[in-house]
């Protein structure tokens, strides 16, 4: 399939025929055709609309990608300088994935027919037509399929909450990587790091193509030694004016070139003035490098002199030259390079030009408009920031074949201050905007997520921001009470629900804290009658905090004092505590909750509600669990004002209750309490349960579903009526405690 002396027709789609040139194809793919014309890859629509990318894609399609794999990271709770990091790290990592793809495979060499084919499409085609802007950038559809096993080695690398951030990371050097390629050949940059990268990279396309790998930088090219070779000093335009001599056969070149061409310029002077015409050349070669052209041997399409005030002037003295402007320059710019006087009548030779803008200057005097008439391709015209005399209004017609803004502060037309706002609000109320909306989404986002739309919060999560807020900064207004380094806030979020706010004032470990975030997600996810729901946690390096509905009723240890409740109101409370214990019981046996009297709560309803959750003690057995609730339902039988005595003493509680058995246990009994009918019977019943429930030795703790079922069934006995209403908290179903839920 290869065939030697081979031919490439440009008319006709180029894929397939590359691969026949064989062993001339590296030398043929690095000779650049210099047009912004899109050559045909191939006949078949589809696959051609397939490799034309326009290089806004890349950014529009990708950046989404970049702030949704961020967004991962963060809620997998990665520190915020971890997270830079792992950004920081991607991008790096990009660079030199960009230079090592460049050199070693988009730069292999290659003979045969279908390794020219794959190596054309991949990047043969970019160096034959540097100027092809839809081939610039990499279609997303290939990036896509080539991210599948990136993102495999990264996560078989990477830790898993940094791996999606480091993905990202990659991806947005990717992005800059290709939004830069795009500008280093279609941008005109000036001066400065922008306009080194373009000459460093124009010099990797038309000089030294095996050198210069790198795009966004010159760093790994340093580090390999690929730098291309410094070039030699080169001598000045007046040096070479001075010192060179037209070749012996000067004469027929230029004779045989106005047969080739006869619209040269110089194919009208008669006889050849061959001195002048070679020094034309002589300055045209210097000028065309001055200007960054990519590749002054076959081309020079602009004048570029913008800020160069020393060399504007000595280039518009040469007049020679600009009698004989080459037909290819389309664009002359001469911007900001203090000029005085009248408008340069050197350049009005380069008819054929389509763009002109002789800003910011120190041009002065009438408009001569004759001139600019023979400049019949002329399309842009910027003569803004001089000091021009005001036309008269019977030519200002002209000045509306261009943008208003080309004749800003010329002088030429009457100055508008519309023009100076708009131009101000673009220059500086724009990024100024963009600035500011950044810097309140982040404060948004991260400090009062409150204020988002529900569909862009965390859920559950609260910044300690948000708790300043529901709090009035913390104030001694809204404590409730303070427990060791445990403080109890009442708060009112910004959607109106009051809450309690427990806070921890402890600083922790990493371990310890994302066991706390782990033990919290648990907890927001349950919901029970008699287990307080429970809004959200905060995770901070000085507190931790939970938040949980704020319930405004009295507690049971207060309830039972005052209150003076009968016995089946008393039994209705225990079994709604056992209730929700066999639900924490079955759902999460890892949480820790206090069954003291004092944290149980009674609802509008009078149902019980487990308000308190303990995150630092892991030393709660099962068995530990069933003690704590022996101890409840002893004190919900017991005399409060005998157990007053052991308060915060609860083996001592216990102990009492244990002299008393088995022959006195009547007289443990709560002395206020109305004791008709079978009450002091079933009493004492729950007083040998709790009694059972808080012997740690020889395994005699009942099991959870006979406490169950033997308050369930005293209730029953007391009353009969209601039942239906309390067996429903324990019918199991697959094997698991349910009860009613909310």
């Amino acid at each position: 399939m290869v065939n030697q002396g081979y031919m490439v027709d440009l008319n006709k789609p180029l894929v397939f025929q590359v691969g026949r040139l064989g062993e001339a194809y590296d030398e043929w793919v690095h000779q650049p055709i210099v047009s912004k014309e899109t050559p045909r890859f191939f006949a078949n629509g589809v696959l051609e609309f397939m490799t034309r990318t326009p290089w806004w894609t890349i950014p529009t399609v990708w950046l989404p990608v970049v702030c949704w794999l961020i967004s991962l990271s963060a809620k997998n709770d990665l520190p915020p300088y971890h997270l830079a990091t792992s950004i920081i790290a991607g991008v790096c990592f990009w660079t030199l994935l960009e230079y090592s793809l460049h050199r070693f495979l988009f730069h292999i060499k290659t003979s045969g027919y279908w390794g020219n084919t794959i190596h054309y499409l991949l990047h043969g085609c970019h160096h034959k037509h540097p100027m092809d802007g839809l081939r610039l950038v990499f279609p997303p559809a290939a990036t896509a399929i080539l991210l599948v096993p990136l993102w495999n080695l990264i996560k078989l690398l990477a830790p898993a909450s940094c791996a999606p951030a480091f993905l990202a990371g990659g991806l947005l050097g990717y992005v800059i990587y290709d939004c830069t390629h795009y500008y280093l050949h279609y941008g005109k940059p000036s001066k400065g790091v922008p306009h080194d990268l373009k000459r460093y990279h124009m010099n990797h396309h038309f000089k030294i193509q095996d050198k210069g790998f790198g795009i966004t930088s010159a760093f790994w090219d340093r580090i390999f030694g690929t730098l291309p070779p410094k070039p030699a000093k080169k001598s000045t335009v007046i040096e070479d004016l001075n010192n060179l001599q037209p070749p012996s056969d000067f004469n027929s070149i230029i004779t045989n070139n106005c047969h080739s061409i006869p619209s040269l310029r110089y194919c009208g002077s008669t006889p050849f003035d061959l001195h002048e015409i070679f020094k034309s050349t002589i300055v045209a070669s210097h000028l065309c490098n001055i200007s960054n052209n990519p590749n002054c041997v076959e081309s020079f399409p602009k004048i570029d002199l913008r800020g160069q005030p020393k060399m504007a002037p000595l280039y518009l003295s040469f007049t020679f030259f600009w009698k004989f402007c080459p037909l290819t320059i389309l664009s002359i710019d001469i911007a900001n390079s203090s000029l005085k006087g009248s408008i340069p009548v050197e350049i009005f030779y380069c008819s054929q030009i389509q763009e002109l803008d002789l800003s910011h200057n120190h041009l002065s005097g009438d408009v001569v408009l004759e001139r600019f008439s023979g400049l019949e391709n002329l399309t842009f015209l910027n003569l803004s920031y001089n000091e021009f005399s005001e036309v008269k209004i019977s030519d200002r017609h002209f000045f509306k074949r261009f943008n208003s803004s080309s004749f800003v502060h010329s002088g030429l037309l009457p100055n508008h201050k519309r023009f100076r706002i708009k131009a101000l609000l673009l220059l500086v109320g724009f990024p100024v905007s963009v600035i500011l909306m950044v810097v309140f989404c982040g404060w948004l986002c991260f400090w009062r997520p409150d204020f988002l739309p529900g569909f862009l919060r965390r859920k559950h999560r609260f910044t300690p921001s948000i708790l300043k807020a529901a709090t009035n900064g913390f104030s001694k207004r809204n404590l409730v009470a303070v427990a060791g380094n445990v403080s109890i806030y009442r708060g009112v979020l910004r959607d109106g629900n009051e809450v309690k706010i427990e806070i921890y004032w402890d600083m922790r470990s990493g371990v310890n804290r994302r066991r706390f975030v782990e033990k919290c997600k648990i907890l927001v996810r349950l919901c029970h009658t008699n287990v307080v729901p429970v809004m959200g946690w905060c995770d901070h390096r000085k507190f931790r905090a939970i938040v949980m509905e704020w319930i405004d009723s009295e507690n049971i240890e207060t309830w039972l004092l005052n209150k003076i409740p009968p016995w089946k109101k008393r039994l209705s409370v225990m079994l709604g505590v056992a209730a929700g214990v066999c639900y924490l019981h079955e759902e999460c046996p890892e949480i820790v909750y206090d069954l003291k009297s004092r944290n149980i709560l009674l609802s509008e309803d009078g149902e019980p509600l487990i308000t308190s959750f303990k995150f630092d003690d892991h030393r709660h057995s099962s068995s530990k669990k069933t003690y704590k609730f022996g101890v409840f339902i002893l004190e919900m039988v017991a005399d409060r004002r005998a157990s007053e005595d052991f308060e915060n003493h609860e083996p001592a509680f216990v102990g009492w209750v244990q002299m008393q058995y088995p022959d006195n246990l009547e007289s443990t009994i709560d002395t206020r309490m109305n004791r008709t009918g079978n009450v002091v019977e079933q009493a004492i019943e729950v007083i040998r349960l709790g009694l059972m429930c808080t012997d740690l030795s020889n395994c005699r703790q009942p099991s959870w579903e006979h406490i169950c079922n033997l308050l369930s069934n005293l209730y029953s006995r007391a009353a009969p009526g209601s039942l239906e209403d309390k067996k429903s908290r324990f019918k199991r179903r697959d094997g698991h405690m349910h009860a009613h839920h909310r």
